[in-house]
């Protein structure tokens, strides 16, 4: 596990650094676009009058419903002493891509045999990770959306296809389907992905 442990600790280092240079450079505190509306005003303004209610958590935003986009906004807004800010949230999801670009190094990494196409791995996460596509995604905090549907997508995927079976298997991977459906309205295809690898 340590020669998977330390490259993979290597690869999130250096993936966080380059979405934090992009963030540094082109980033604004105010926020942007959906977070107006999807964030200030349907979540921040109830929490902080004191009409919030669990309800609010699971309430649609155009077509998805964004539990967990939500619960990082709150959590990461009390963190931040009450103060709204878009770079916090941006910051916090370079931690949150980093993650999920090591979750693919880690997952690929055994089926690897030469020494060779690690590293080649390797540096097409981090190439990846340093690319600015989609970039409005890195520089807007609410867009936490996209990076935790493709964990949750990553996580049915690669469970489907290599734990054992066993009789818990199918409900563990049913019950990490249903709690990425709380991400992004797409994210029913991670369970028709998963259930297409188990077939």
């Amino acid at each position: 596990w340590i020669r998977t442990a330390i490259p993979a600790f290597i690869l999130f280092l250096a993936v966080l650094a380059g979405r934090v240079v992009f963030v540094s450079l082109y980033a604004e505190s105010v926020p942007f676009w959906d977070q107006w509306d999807g964030e200030g005003a349907l979540l921040l303004k109830p929490w902080l009058e004191g009409s919030f209610g669990w309800n609010d958590l699971f309430a649609p935003h155009n077509e998805h419903r964004i539990l967990f986009a939500r619960l990082i906004s709150l959590a990461l807004f009390e963190a931040n002493s009450g103060q709204w800010d878009n770079l916090v949230s941006a910051y916090a999801n370079t931690a949150v891509y980093a993650a999920i670009a090591t979750s693919f190094y880690v997952v690929l990494r055994p089926g690897l045999d030469s020494r060779a196409a690690r590293a080649m791995l390797f540096l097409a996460l981090v190439a990846l990770g340093w690319v600015p596509y989609a970039h409005e995604n890195t520089l807007v905090g609410f867009q936490s959306q996209f990076y935790l549907m493709t964990g949750f997508a990553l996580a049915v995927i690669v469970g489907a296809a290599r734990l054992e079976d066993s009789p818990r298997l199918g409900p563990t991977l049913a019950l990490i389907a249903l709690l990425g459906c709380f991400t992004m309205a797409t994210r029913l295809l991670a369970a028709v992905a998963g259930g297409g690898v188990l077939a």
